[in-house]
């Protein structure tokens, strides 16, 4: 059983990497601004209770601009990954 007493299906049984979260049940979208739609991020933005922050996917590096700005920054490719 899942929450709220409701059953549960499982739709991936795998270890992926997430992209992406999107909920589709509009009785638990909280209303308010979507922090991440004005935001610039190369992979993944997380809303955060006052702004957002930019995430990179498990396959790449986070490099600053130079600014050091935590909202200006790029996902580089990790050609590295998974070679050892």
């Amino acid at each position: 059983k899942g929450l709220n007493r409701t059953d549960r299906i499982v739709l991936v049984n795998a270890y992926t990497d997430i992209e992406g979260i999107k909920v589709l049940d509009r009785t638990r979208q909280t209303n308010g601004t979507n922090r991440c739609l004005g935001a610039k991020c190369t992979h993944i933005c997380l809303p955060t209770k006052l702004d957002y922050r930019c995430v990179c996917s498990k396959t790449t590096n986070f490099e600053t601009r130079g600014d050091h700005n935590p909202h200006h920054y790029n996902c580089a490719i990790d050609w590295e990954y998974g070679s050892q």
